[in-house]
């Protein structure tokens, strides 16, 4: 990603300080102090990667490496993380806020992607492979 052009403050939080949060009907994005601090149970989501590309967007996002085609039950609980993950997603209004999962290796057939991506409701969440994500990114 930070080799993409037009990609600028590229970082990898450490896991759990960066999270796609439900809050009422809406989703932001907080940090584990943050959480913290509004002392809730919140519907929380990692976040593995975020960047900012051109200077107007700011990219979250989350990151699966699966491999084995049968979907044996580790797999479909990736999978269903993801979803949910797009469902939280689906529920931030920041205009300059983009979400993306991020799907890598041999489970993540072209059918298994589009399952993912008929779950996505709003214009600024995605699914890519991480081959095609410079491309996606680009056509945003």
């Amino acid at each position: 990603v930070p080799a993409i052009p037009g990609v600028t403050n590229f970082t990898h939080p450490d896991p759990g300080t960066l999270n796609l949060v439900t809050v009422g009907n809406t989703s932001t994005v907080m940090t584990r102090q943050q959480l913290t601090d509004l002392n809730a149970n919140a519907d929380t989501r990692g976040i593995d990667f975020e960047w900012n590309y051109t200077g107007n967007h700011h990219f979250y996002g989350t990151q699966k490496h699966t491999n084995g085609v049968s979907g044996g039950s580790f797999q479909q609980d990736k999978f269903d993380e993801m979803q949910s993950w797009i469902g939280v997603a689906n529920k931030n209004n920041s205009p300059n806020n983009r979400f993306i999962v991020l799907v890598d290796g041999s489970y993540w057939t072209d059918e298994r992607i589009a399952d993912l991506v008929n779950n996505i409701t709003e214009p600024n969440v995605f699914v890519s492979r991480v081959s095609d994500l410079q491309t996606n990114i680009q056509n945003m």
